[in-house]
């Protein structure tokens, strides 16, 4: 049983192989622009476990899939061994739950900070390995 959804993803190009066979996404075009994600339009599950077995391989990256029969939309980063992911919204954000009374779920916004924060830590360490690349070409 699977339930798909659409998965995109931003990595270094250095790990761009490594998050194919492990994620199963793939470059969009044939000549990709800088900064363009690595994509999976039938996703399963938006790939979690995959993504965490990316994460624990070190590997920066970050994303967001879109909703499947079963659950909603979430975004996420990972950096040095970690990942995190919450709920998003339509727009790749993450976002939080707010009672009846008008009260937010304080994990859902620590979730969202956490997020913010990873998601930081991921670009630049991806912009880092790029520059690094491109000055060794």
């Amino acid at each position: 049983m699977s339930d798909r959804c659409s998965l995109s993803l931003r990595t270094a190009r250095e790990h761009y192989a490594l998050a194919e066979e492990i994620v199963g996404v793939s470059q969009e075009y044939t000549e990709p622009k800088a900064g363009e994600p690595l994509v999976d339009h039938e996703s399963n599950y938006g790939a979690s476990d995959e993504r965490r077995m990316l994460a624990e391989r070190g590997v920066p990256f970050y994303g967001y899939h879109g909703e499947g029969g079963n659950y909603g939309p979430y975004c996420f980063a990972a950096c040095d061994g970690e990942m995190i992911e919450c709920s998003a919204d339509e727009t790749g954000g993450p976002v939080a739950r707010v009672s009846q009374n008008g009260t937010a779920n304080l994990d859902d916004v620590l979730e969202g900070f956490k997020y913010w924060e990873m998601r930081r830590k991921a670009i630049a360490a991806i912009e880092a390995s790029d520059n690094a690349t491109k000055e060794v070409t």
